[in-house]
């Protein structure tokens, strides 16, 4: 009997946002800046196709804005309240690869997060 693989819930939800991305392109949509990687609470943990190396990530909380390394986690700029940047953090620190994996897909180049 077939082992049956494993599903990656966080892979998923990224495949799926790349999808919504792509479909809203496709139908002329003109918001394609960003896309949705996580919410957590009312933190959105985002992606930005075609963004600046070193790979990070953006995390959007009402007007406040940060943006970490994913990498090293390290903020790189911004703040967001401090009971939600703990919990970024820890989603972040266990799902890095899914991080790499969103940045690595969004991008139409051959920039890649390990290579950074």
């Amino acid at each position: 009997m077939k082992k049956k693989p494993e599903i990656d819930i966080d892979d998923l939800l990224i495949r799926l946002n790349l999808a919504d991305l792509a479909a809203e392109s496709s139908e002329g949509s003109s918001d394609r800046s960003r896309f949705l990687v996580m919410r957590i609470r009312s933190a959105e943990i985002q992606i930005h196709p075609n963004d600046h190396p070193p790979p990070h990530f953006h995390v959007r909380v009402n007007d406040d804005t940060a943006v970490y390394e994913i990498a090293t986690l390290e903020l790189r700029k911004g703040s967001i309240p401090r009971h939600l940047a703990k919990a970024v953090m820890e989603w972040a620190q266990e799902n890095r690869g899914a991080l790499r994996r969103a940045w690595e897909r969004s991008r139409p180049t051959t920039v890649q997060a390990n290579n950074q």
